[in-house]
């Protein structure tokens, strides 16, 4: 469990937020001024959850998203919520780095049963 007091308390937590820092840094200026002094071996979770908050907001996640994660939520390093927030900050990094995707495609298999030969097509998804 998170925090249960022994020497890997908050464990998932420092990892949640390890990638938290990456994908806010990743956002460019403002995310890494916001979380420059977040030291995630002696902040306290609490703070440390807060600044994460704070930092997604400056780097243009809406605080109407937000409004449903509270620090609380992400302490323990697990749960909806912070798949959610995790969720946001990757959207934004993405939307950031101006990535765009090529349509999905889909491969499958027909079988013609009367000569014993596969046939593999090859689908695109608009």
């Amino acid at each position: 469990i998170a925090g249960n007091g022994d020497t890997k308390s908050y464990f998932q937590f420092r990892r949640m937020a390890a990638v938290s820092v990456w994908l806010l840094k990743k956002m460019g200026s403002e995310g890494a001024k916001a979380v420059e002094d977040v030291d995630l071996l002696s902040d306290a979770p609490l703070m440390v959850a807060k600044k994460l908050l704070v930092a997604a907001q400056l780097c243009g996640v809406s605080p109407s998203e937000l409004a449903d994660i509270l620090p609380t939520a992400l302490i323990q390093g697990y749960g909806d919520k912070v798949c959610v927030f995790l969720t946001y900050l990757t959207k934004r990094a993405l939307i950031t780095a101006k990535h765009t995707w090529s349509p999905l495609t889909y491969k499958y298999i027909v079988r013609n049963e009367n000569t014993e030969q596969n046939r593999t097509t090859w689908i695109e998804s608009n």
